[in-house]
């Protein structure tokens, strides 16, 4: 299943770590640290050209495999800035469940 994040944009839903909220702008200085540090490295992704109300944190889910070695990297994670409340996006995970 996926999850809508606006103007044509979805995730994955098993990839979803975590979804928050910045709006208010109530966001500590180490998320901020973190934001600007996956904008800077280019593991952020821009839904939508107004201001942001929440981010969606997600990450491949890769089995480690001993026989080829394979580790998830950090390339694998992504941040997603929609212009959808967190609510609105958790509802919208919770709705599409079953």
């Amino acid at each position: 299943m996926f999850l809508y994040c606006g103007f044509d944009v979805s995730v994955k839903k098993s990839d979803i770590i975590g979804i928050f909220d910045i709006d208010g702008g109530a966001v500590s200085g180490a998320t901020r640290d973190f934001l600007r540090n996956a904008e800077k490295s280019g593991r952020a992704v821009i839904v939508g050209d107004e201001i942001p109300k929440s981010f969606i944190l997600t990450s491949k889910r890769q089995q480690y495999s001993y026989k080829s070695h394979n580790q998830k990297s950090d390339s694998d994670d992504k941040v997603y800035f929609t212009q959808l409340s967190a609510q609105s996006l958790k509802s919208r995970s919770e709705r599409d469940m079953f």
